[in-house]
């Protein structure tokens, strides 16, 4: 959201969204995958059907990477700063 928001010109609100997503670094310099301990992704496990699967309070890379692109402002759909 923090990217959409940068790339449609709302940079306050954009900025506002970045702060957050600050807030949820790792001591290691990551980004957590998720605000809570554990979080069900809406699927369930393929071992059991009756478990979710969850996302972890971890350093996640695809956080780390939409907080990078975000921050940057750059879309990796277009490869550009902007929208199609």
């Amino acid at each position: 959201m923090a990217l959409l928001m940068k790339l449609l010109g709302k940079t306050e609100r954009a900025e506002s969204l970045i702060a957050v997503i600050e807030s949820q670094r790792s001591p290691d310099g990551g980004f957590y995958a998720s605000t809570v301990r554990e979080l069900p992704t809406g699927f369930v496990l393929d071992t059991d059907p009756t478990k979710p699967r969850l996302y972890f309070r971890l350093s996640h890379l695809g956080a780390a990477s939409w907080a990078a692109l975000a921050e940057r402002g750059f879309n990796p759909f277009t490869m550009t700063k902007g929208l199609p």
